[in-house]
């Protein structure tokens, strides 16, 4: 089985897809600020659209924020994160992504890598499949090049 699990804006949200393993099929990361001058505060929205296939076929897309409010009660020391935590258990990964973490003296404060972490988790999903492409291209590129080349 497939295991997703995410808290965002005040709900959770729970997913089990048949299956052992899963890859990314379609991968969207952006990445938007809105500035709210009345209200001194900018908010970060860092969307991750994607969609999963598992091995036994199910198909199964998601909207994820991973942005933050930067309000006028955010300090140095705390950020306000759309999602609390974000995490996929498989048969063959564990993987638990949370915007705030307990340090040595049990206080809970703010993982700022916490998009970070998301955004490179997905990076590395579709890697190489992305690889690939890269490659493809720089054959087409040089391929080009030598035709150029070679015109009368």
């Amino acid at each position: 089985m497939i295991y997703i699990d995410y808290y965002a804006k005040g709900s959770r949200h729970f997913h089990k897809l048949e299956g052992s393993s899963f890859e990314i099929i379609e991968l969207h990361i952006g990445n938007e600020n809105r500035e709210y001058p009345n209200i001194c505060s900018v908010v970060t929205n860092i969307p991750i659209d994607f969609t999963i296939k598992t091995d036994l076929g199910e198909k199964k897309h998601f909207i994820i924020d991973a942005g933050y409010d930067n309000s006028h009660t955010a300090t140095e020391d705390f950020r306000y994160y759309h999602m609390n935590w974000f995490m996929i258990v498989t048969d063959k990964e564990k993987v638990c992504f949370e915007s705030v973490i307990t340090n040595e003296e049990q206080k809970c404060v703010t993982n700022f890598d916490f998009d970070k972490e998301i955004k490179l988790y997905f990076e590395n999903k579709i890697l190489a499949d992305t690889d690939y492409l890269k490659k493809t291209y720089l054959e087409l590129k040089k391929l080009q090049k030598i035709q150029k080349d070679f015109e009368v």
